[in-house]
């Protein structure tokens, strides 16, 4: 599952600050199912949700590249289905420390970029008005509700003879919702990744932490916890949260933890 995906004739590939970056057609399938609720909202869209889901993974898969290469590797992008793969392409082992640098380096840069929007939107005169998760919380996770951060824009506004109010309105109303989307996903995105499930980044940095406290069985342990912490996500997720998305993907992280504790390599 978090493997890298085979290659396809239609798979968009381009370099960026000397990375190669390749997209597999199913991240965009995917991007386009989690976004689903816009489709019903006049208000929302699908455009920016796929942009700022694109630049989010990407940013984060970057966070990885620039600590590989602070630890003398390199590596390429993959955005696949599940999100996104940053892959060594000079050293095949890290140390504990190596590993708990590179995997937290992810969720860091979305987080950093969560500041520089607040801090851009502030020296503009945005108002940050609050947060509120709507009746269930879960909502947020599939933009049921309008917005986590609210942004009001209006101050913003040109003279009405260089462009018209109405039309004034409409772009606010998207970057509004770029900067809300943006927001949101790098939130989400960073703490889902931390949660302590290999190989998501908390995972892999629970694995990095035991293996410094015990080299023999730090590994097992960590993989212990990712299959328990896998498993209880996942019937959360289908039973009381009606995820089923989320449920099948911590349930194979789960399983796959299983099969790793069992092999007899």
């Amino acid at each position: 599952m978090f493997q890298e995906p085979a290659s396809t004739p239609i798979d968009i590939r381009f370099r960026l600050f000397r990375t190669a970056v390749r997209i597999h057609p199913l991240f965009w399938v995917i991007a386009l199912l989690f976004g689903r609720n816009r489709f019903d909202d006049p208000d929302k869209s699908m455009a920016i949700w796929v942009f700022a889901l694109f630049i989010s993974i990407l940013i984060h898969e970057f966070g990885h590249i620039i600590a590989m290469r602070n630890l003398d590797d390199d590596g390429y992008i993959v955005l696949h289905a599940f999100g996104g793969l940053a892959i060594s392409t000079k050293r095949l082992h890290r140390t504990p420390k190596e590993m708990i640098q590179v995997a937290l380096a992810g969720p860091i840069a979305g987080f950093i970029l969560i500041v520089i929007i607040y801090v851009v939107t502030q020296l503009l005169g945005a108002e940050l008005q609050g947060f509120y998760y709507g009746v269930t919380g879960w909502e947020i996770i599939e933009f049921a509700i309008p917005q986590f951060y609210v942004y009001d824009l209006g101050m913003l506004r040109l003279d009405e003879g260089v462009i018209p109010l109405a039309t004034q309105a409409v772009i606010w109303t998207h970057i509004n919702d770029l900067i809300v989307t943006l927001s949101v996903i790098n939130i989400l995105w960073g703490l889902l990744n931390l949660v302590p499930v290999f190989p998501l980044d908390g995972g892999q940095t629970v694995m990095g932490i035991f293996s410094l406290s015990n080299p023999q069985t730090g590994q097992v342990e960590a993989l212990r916890v990712s299959l328990v912490v896998g498993a209880m996500i996942s019937i959360v997720a289908v039973f009381v949260l009606q995820e089923l998305y989320l449920g099948i993907m911590f349930g194979f992280l789960a399983f796959q933890s299983y099969q790793m504790l069992n092999s007899p390599y």
